[in-house]
């Protein structure tokens, strides 16, 4: 009998110790794969490789610790695409099975794992409510008056619609790993569904437990937050200390312009720029122009010894809180570099100038009002055996009004030139014209630039239509068969045919061809923050001149 009772008992510090000791599963099989291959398991919150697993014969077999429900990136060593090549997965304590073929990783079947059946529903209803919202606003450009006020106010509804959809769905989790990783998004991710009481209506449903952990505590600091500034809003004040110890405010600046340029000394881009703010800071410093940093470091020598390295001239202050740092915080930095021009009265005027060129332009017209920005000398004066170059390809198009015209007398009036292919039913094809009509004056001072627009489609008269109404700066062509395309393809890789509205063929001086770029870039409008009672939609963003201005800027650089 004691020997029994003795055996139960270890049978039950045994199972005690299986429970405390959790573990995850994962086992399936893979079809296509090598004899023998590895795949590689990251941490998807610290972006660190977890773990390698041996996959022989195509099958995998595989267990490790996991308290609780962790998201993971799931790919093989090629990694190159995401349909081939990775997965995001759920995994949690329990037998998952991983099944599929090799050679397409996005289709892989995930078992076993609650939470991965979550998030891939979750994931299904926001895709298929935005495919909704982006049909209309791809239509939208081409409607009458009236229909666009029918279509704005549909677009709307399906916003809301999507909003109040997904905190359904988390309220019907409160207990989720997933729930909690999905408002945490919502909070410190640029694109967002939810209004902060929508946010906080989900936060207040959580279990305690999840509210305990980190994400829920930085949810609650987000829900605490202030909205952030926008142009026009004034500037929330900032204090903090320089690597001497003096404490200093962002108010300390106010009868002064100044830029607020937030950094980090582990920073590429953001120390590349110290070059030419030090170059602005010594041109517009004795007029009462300031530069206020603010960085995101961690640790105080690495902080203090690149502010000498880069001899950074202006104030530079931290709190030392990496990416907690509370004007970070404040003003809902969530990359870098990035800055705020701040006028005398202390009132955000511009958002994020990105170049020196783009600093000359705004700083020029405050400091220098009235005196027009100069072209530089090597774009004004080019060599006569530039100007007699010729156009490298002869292929036969239609001209805006109706003639025959061959490429070959393509004329660049010793600019550099954009080759843009378009059609009438592409609406980021129309908003980059609209974005360089409605800046053309800095356009041509930024890129010296000249803009062809050959249209994939038959002239008719509703593109003429269209392009008259809007009064685009550019040159118009008609290319329906793709000839000049098919030409200027081979002409960069004869192997490269890959094409999406707009395609860009970029061309110096010289009609020699420097690069191909596939689509439009975009940002964030001016003015516009992803606050917490801003839905974040397409119509919230417009055509990134300040992309195609530092294109051209390395470019030159080049040359």
């Amino acid at each position: 009998m004691k020997v029994q009772l003795t055996l139960i008992f270890l049978l039950f510090i045994f199972a005690a110790c299986r429970t405390e000791q959790k573990t995850c599963h994962l086992n399936g099989i893979l079809k296509n794969a090598p004899d023998t291959t590895t795949l590689f398991l990251a941490d998807w919150e610290s972006r660190k490789l977890f773990d390698s697993i041996k996959i022989v014969n195509g099958q995998i077999d595989y267990e490790f610790n996991l308290n609780h429900p962790k998201k993971f990136y799931l790919h093989n060593r090629r990694n190159q695409y995401p349909f081939r090549d990775r997965k995001f997965i759920w995994l949690e304590p329990s037998e998952v099975s991983i099944n599929g073929d090799f050679e397409f990783f996005k289709n892989l079947e995930v078992n076993g794992s609650r939470s991965q059946t979550e998030f891939e529903n979750y994931n299904l209803l926001v895709d298929n409510a935005t495919k909704k919202i982006n049909e209309l606003k791809e239509q939208i450009h081409f409607k009458s008056e009236e229909e666009k006020k029918k279509d704005t106010t549909k677009i709307e509804l399906l916003q809301t619609n999507l909003s109040d959809s997904i905190v359904a769905f988390m309220l019907k989790y409160p207990n989720s790993f997933v729930t909690l990783n999905t408002l945490h998004d919502e909070c410190y991710l640029a694109l967002r569904h939810l209004k902060k009481s929508q946010i906080n209506e989900v936060y207040e449903n959580l279990t305690k437990e999840l509210k305990k952990s980190n994400k829920g505590i930085e949810i609650k600091k987000y829900i605490d937050l202030p909205e952030p500034p926008r142009v026009g809003d004034l500037a929330p004040e900032i204090v903090q200390t320089t690597p001497n110890g003096e404490t200093v405010k962002l108010s300390d600046y106010r009868g002064k312009y100044v830029l607020v340029d937030f950094w980090a000394s582990w920073c590429g881009p953001c120390r590349g720029s110290h070059k030419w703010l030090r170059r602005i800071y010594k041109k517009y410093n004795p007029k009462g122009f300031e530069i206020l940093s603010v960085s995101s470091d961690t640790d105080k020598n690495r902080w203090s010894n690149t502010i000498k390295e880069d001899s950074i001239l202006w104030t530079n202050i931290s709190d030392l809180k990496g990416w907690e740092n509370e004007a970070f915080l404040l003003y809902d930095v969530k990359y870098i570099p990035q800055n705020f021009l701040i006028n005398p009265d202390g009132e955000i005027i511009k958002w994020n100038i990105n170049s020196e060129k783009g600093a000359e332009y705004e700083l020029g017209k405050i400091f220098e009002p009235g005196k027009k920005p100069i072209v530089s000398e090597r774009r004004n004066h080019v060599s006569q055996e530039r100007s007699a170059a010729k156009f490298p390809i002869s292929v036969e198009l239609t001209s805006f009004d109706g003639k025959q015209f061959n490429t070959s007398n393509f004329s660049n009036d010793n600019q550099m030139i954009f080759i843009d292919f378009w059609y009438l039913g592409c609406s980021p094809c129309m908003q980059f014209f609209d974005a360089v009509r409605d800046n053309n004056e800095k356009w041509e001072f930024m890129t010296n630039c000249k803009i062809i627009a050959i249209a994939c489609q038959e002239r008719d008269n509703k593109i003429i239509e269209v392009v008259e109404s809007n009064n685009w700066p550019l040159e118009v062509y008609f290319d329906p068969d793709y000839k000049l395309f098919e030409a200027l393809c081979r002409l960069h890789d004869k192997n490269d045919m890959q094409f999406s509205f707009p395609t860009f063929f970029v061309f110096d001086e010289k009609w020699q061809l420097l690069n191909k770029l596939n689509g439009a870039k975009r940002k964030l409008k001016s003015g516009v923050k992803p606050g917490p009672n801003k839905n974040i939609t397409a119509n919230d963003f417009v055509v990134d001149l300040e992309a195609y201005y530092a294109m051209f800027r390395e470019w030159e650089e080049r040359k």
